[in-house]
């Protein structure tokens, strides 16, 4: 594979990397937004460090004011790294801080709980510069303790109307970007909790940037029981009616019922106490209309591009 990206060595001095020269070859840093969790976080940063390719800026961005505990880890196992802090709280708020601190052309976000294969950048970046789009989105696995998981894979050539309801594969690891389609974006939605990823690549498409789909598996995402705001919880009911009200002008009568079918299936586990099935399946057919609202409230797998966006449904 043909590579055009600088590298940095030991001491941080950039060199560029891959057949021929050209002062056009693009820099990548790498941002990780943290929050108190060193263990993780340093098998996080073990992964970046033993990239095939590596990048020329590492930045941890924490939310934490006085994080002397994860500036102790990051000053011991990546010296060459950055911490900042951001003004705001959440992953947003980090991710921007963290990019906005660098100068690189090109961005490649990790959250602090998951980690990257060796060839990570390698692949993903020379995919993106070899065809000349504004990101890359690289398929990622599932693990946890007991092994590994499922694999999600992004689809090709998807429109903004497809991802507006349910994310079809961006996560706060899997995503390459250039600055400047960043920059055009205003960054992550700081104002959202939940749904900032898919957020953002909804309005990455809607401005009409273009991604590449990375077939090759080389990001893990960590199962994390109740450590993420993916879990049902209250706080990501909140996310998630803050997301629809931000689209709500965007959005068809069929993609709202499955936003509300969504928020439905989040209430109800995140409630004390038992919910029936049947109850489940009440909310869903009353709220999306048929079969695809079921799939949703019941946490299956999740509707396909044309149910979103309006097509024939099966």
């Amino acid at each position: 594979m043909a590579q055009n990206l600088f590298v940095a060595d030991a001491h941080g001095d950039t060199r560029q990397v891959g057949p021929g020269s050209s002062s056009s070859a693009p820099t990548v840093a790498v941002v990780i937004p943290t929050h108190q969790r060193p263990a993780l976080l340093a098998e996080s940063l073990a992964s970046v460090l033993s990239q095939s390719v590596a990048p020329a800026e590492i930045v941890v961005a924490t939310d934490v004011g006085d994080d002397t505990e994860t500036a102790d880890l990051v000053s011991r196992v990546a010296p060459t790294a950055r911490i900042v802090r951001s003004v705001g709280r959440g992953a947003s708020a980090s991710r921007n801080a963290g990019y906005r601190a660098t100068s690189s052309a090109i961005v490649a976000f990790l959250d602090d709980d998951d980690r990257w294969g060796r060839e990570h950048l390698e692949i993903a970046v020379g995919d993106l510069t070899a065809s000349g789009v504004d990101a890359a989105v690289v398929a990622a696995r599932q693990f946890d303790d007991s092994g590994f998981g499922p694999v999600r894979r992004m689809p090709s050539g998807l429109l903004a109307s497809d991802v507006i309801v349910v994310n079809p594969g961006v996560t706060g690891s899997n995503l390459v970007i250039r600055r400047d389609a960043l920059d055009a974006l205003g960054g992550f939605d700081e104002a959202l909790w939940v749904s900032n990823d898919k957020d953002l690549f909804f309005r990455f498409l809607e401005r009409g940037f273009s991604y590449a789909s990375v077939d090759r598996v080389v990001v893990d995402r960590r199962r994390s029981p109740g450590g993420r705001l993916t879990t049902s919880t209250p706080a990501r009911v909140d996310g998630l009616r803050a997301y629809m009200a931000k689209h709500h002008s965007r959005l068809t009568r069929r993609q709202r019922r499955l936003l509300r079918a969504q928020i439905a299936r989040v209430s109800a586990r995140s409630a004390p106490g038992p919910v029936s099935a049947t109850w489940r399946r009440a909310a869903a057919l009353v709220l999306a209309g048929g079969p695809t609202g079921l799939r949703i409230l019941r946490n299956e797998s999740p509707p396909s591009p044309r149910d979103v966006s309006g097509g024939p449904v099966g």
